[in-house]
């Protein structure tokens, strides 16, 4: 584009844009960004248009959290450690070599101004020592109440049953760089796929209208579905249907630029040297709809606007369960794999200890939030571009004079800030 603008003759460009910008707000996720005065407070990493600038400016975590699973990290709060019933070990062997892998040690959480993190420690991830984690033997799964006694499942997916009085809102399960995912309670959801009225064979992503989140019994837990394409007929009358993915699917990598793992979107890294799994959800695929109040989603009303309450504080539940292939072929919800342990700890094969329960996780809000500079990569790109092009302009878009030295310029690093 930067040479489509000098071949054209033009005076020159407008780079959009220089820094990220917190405050702005895109269509697909404004609804829920929400009291609107308060956005500036906070970072939604789901919302591309917050993310625009050459140089990042990003939640101050980003500077200790890295997701590397190293275990000197400053910053965490201990949730859960070794409160099993067995006395800190496994609950429920499997009686193979991958039994350390299920066997839970501790659960830590922290958070900045744009997510919650997470670090779940186990005995030894690699037990095959082929320098990976075993997730053909183990799959973890955390289940999330972010409106403990208000809304949700009281059951949670791929395992076997265990009760949960207070509701679960959320489930993520760890299968694997390539299958993992945060999914969301369907009592708690607030979209639902619908067919359009007169056209049953034409169906569109929209709001429960008049809607309230309740705390059930029956339900399931489904993907978070974002629908960018909306469907639309051309000129000629051709039917174009609607785009649709899963935005829940949590990308695998670490934020250290040093790393053969590095990836800037990274959610979550599992470290085999430390036995350390490191996860960071984005506030808005949890329905906080401000985490610098605490304010999360609570219905919609009839109108499409989003109502919100205060949050006590979040509740986490651990497992680890050996994935049975005969298992996985039935219905998340009718799985029933066996429970291998827990955090905090179990009673019983699908009894938790429910008074541990009790302790939640509530961040502090702020009104002024920190954050950090960053150049991003796309800065040398950039920098690289506006230097190969020639150095006398060309008048009114005829072929430029190379009056300059013919030596190609060598693309310079990005000052370090």
């Amino acid at each position: 584009m930067s040479r489509n603008v000098y071949d054209a003759g033009a005076a020159g460009g407008i780079i959009f844009e220089w820094l990220d910008e917190w405050f702005r707000r895109s269509w697909i996720v404004h609804n829920f960004e929400t009291p609107v005065d308060r956005k500036p407070f906070w970072f939604d990493f789901m919302d591309p248009a917050e993310g625009y600038g050459l140089m990042a400016a990003e939640p101050h975590g980003a500077q200790t959290h890295r997701l590397t699973g190293e275990p000197s990290e400053p910053g965490w709060t201990n949730l859960y450690t070794d409160l099993k019933a067995a006395g800190g070990s496994i609950f429920q062997k499997v009686g193979d070599r991958y039994d350390p892998a299920r066997d839970l040690r501790s659960l830590a959480v922290d958070s900045d101004e744009g997510f919650l993190y997470l670090r779940m420690t186990v005995a030894k991830l690699d037990n095959d020592n082929d320098g990976q984690p075993d997730w053909n033997h183990v799959n973890y799964l955390i289940g999330i109440s972010t409106a403990p006694k208000q809304a949700g499942m009281t059951y949670l997916p791929f395992i076997a049953p265990v009760p949960f009085p207070m509701g679960m809102t959320y489930a993520l399960q760890l299968a694997g760089p390539e299958a993992s995912h945060l999914l969301i309670a369907s009592s708690y959801d607030p979209y639902h796929v619908v067919a359009v009225e007169g056209l049953p064979y034409q169906t569109v992503l929209s709001l429960k209208l008049d809607w309230k989140p309740r705390l059930e019994d029956a339900g399931i837990f489904e993907a978070q579905i974002s629908e960018p394409n909306r469907r639309r007929f051309g000129r000629d009358g051709k039917y174009f249907p609607p785009e649709r993915y899963e935005r829940g699917i949590l990308r695998y990598g670490d934020l250290d630029p040093n790393s053969p793992d590095y990836d800037s979107l990274a959610e979550w890294h599992a470290n085999v040297r430390s036995n350390v799994i490191d996860i960071r959800i984005p506030w808005n695929l949890l329905n906080v709809t401000d985490p610098s109040s605490l304010k999360i989603m609570m219905g919609i009303e009839k109108d499409g606007t989003v109502t919100t309450a205060s949050t006590p504080g979040f509740a986490f539940v651990v497992f680890s369960y050996r994935p049975l292939d005969a298992a996985a072929e039935r219905p998340i919800m009718e799985q029933g794999q066996p429970v291998a342990d827990a955090l905090p700890g179990l009673t019983g094969p699908t009894a938790i200890l429910t008074e541990a329960l009790n302790k939640t996780y509530a961040w502090k809000g702020c009104d002024q939030p920190l954050y950090n500079l960053r150049i991003k990569d796309s800065y040398a790109v950039l920098h690289e571009a506006l230097l190969s092009l020639p150095r006398i302009p060309a008048p009114g878009g005829q072929k430029p004079e190379m009056k300059a030295a013919q030596k190609p310029h060598k693309a310079q690093k990005p000052p370090k800030y």
